[in-house]
């Protein structure tokens, strides 16, 4: 086992052939960083780009902070990771959408597919429930007027 997440890192990139480059463009930030990331000049490893990190190379924050447990994320069937051609940032239709649904998109690429997938079920939800309510809402209308 690798003494820090900094070799660790290494280690996930070389695993995956990965360059720092791609990753700097995966994460959205500037190639110093992820080299300062790879060689101990940046300590500390959190926020959003430790979530787009662990996401992109598909490894557990756990195992790339501490070392605990296996690097591997579970497998994703859904959809293959972020890269430069199908990040859906990328795509020209959400340009199409309203600002806060682009903030929405934005903010969810740099999560965990389980989490995303939690969050798709948990508003569907949600939204069967006020459809519900407010077809219950217009049939007591109806019946009183």
């Amino acid at each position: 086992m690798k003494t820090t997440w900094n070799d660790r890192l290494r280690d996930a990139l070389a695993a995956r052939e990965k360059s720092p480059a791609e990753l700097s463009r995966a994460v959205g930030v500037k190639p110093p960083t992820v080299h300062g990331w790879l060689h101990g000049g940046i300590k500390n490893l959190k926020g959003e780009n430790l979530v787009r990190v662990c996401s992109y190379l598909h490894i557990r924050q756990e195992w790339l902070l501490y070392g605990r447990g296996e690097m591997e994320e579970q497998p994703r069937h859904e959809q293959p990771p972020a890269t430069p051609a199908n990040d859906p940032g990328d795509d020209p239709r959400l340009s199409e959408l309203p600002a806060k649904y682009q903030a929405i998109i934005r903010l969810l690429e740099g999560f965990p597919q389980s989490e995303v997938d939690q969050l798709v079920h948990d508003l569907g939800e949600k939204k069967s429930y006020y459809d519900r309510l407010l077809k219950e809402l217009l049939e007591n209308r109806r019946a009183a007027g």
